[in-house]
């Protein structure tokens, strides 16, 4: 049983839904974000750096067999992983003191 339609006095009335849609599932996303990172940083930070460490050791061991030589990327791969992991670390710290202090 399909709904009755009326026609819309908008002419990308569908476009206007899907932007919407597309806003409201980022909005909600980053809600998720905020909340993870408000409770227990390090759930959160530590397994990106992870993925970042791991890709980097996969990219380093392809162009070592490869190649026989270490990339710019595996390096970058593996700095944004110190990066990210510190950053989890400075956010768990600020969580510590912000509960400290209410509690």
């Amino acid at each position: 049983m399909r709904w009755p339609t009326s026609p819309s006095p908008w002419p990308n009335a569908s476009a206007r839904a899907t932007s919407s849609r597309c806003a409201t599932a980022c909005a909600f996303l980053l809600i998720i974000f905020k909340i993870a990172t408000l409770y227990s940083p390090l759930k959160l930070f530590l397994p990106v750096s992870a993925l970042f460490f791991v890709l980097g050791l996969i990219n380093y061991l392809h162009t070592y067999i490869d190649t026989g030589r270490l990339t710019n990327m595996s390096t970058l791969l593996w700095s944004a992983a110190v990066i990210v992991f510190l950053i989890g670390l400075i956010s768990e710290q600020i969580t510590n003191l912000t509960y400290k202090r209410e509690g």
